[in-house]
């Protein structure tokens, strides 16, 4: 699909440059050698690579390993620092 008609840049085009480490627009025009003309491409070309960005940092952060449910009772802070049982856990 193309996302920028003024230079016929497809989607396929802000992946691959989002990628290669494009962090918004700017930098995608520049690593095409072209300027935005009337800018109706902006929004979505960011949104675009905010999306590629976001789940590039997802797929970075180590996993979380599962906690076991425990079976002892649940508490919770009160004022103080002192804890007592939540209730319905005992």
């Amino acid at each position: 699909m193309y996302v920028c008609i003024c230079h016929q840049i497809r989607d396929s085009e802000v992946c691959a440059l989002a990628n290669s480490g494009a962090k918004n627009a700017r930098d995608l025009f520049r690593s095409l050698g072209h300027k935005p003309k009337c800018g109706r491409c902006l929004m979505h070309t960011q949104t675009i690579i905010n999306n590629i960005c976001s789940n590039k940092a997802k797929s970075t952060q180590p996993a979380q390993a599962a906690r076991p449910k425990s079976s002892l009772p649940s508490f919770t802070s009160t004022t103080g620092g002192c804890y007592a049982p939540a209730s319905g856990s005992l």
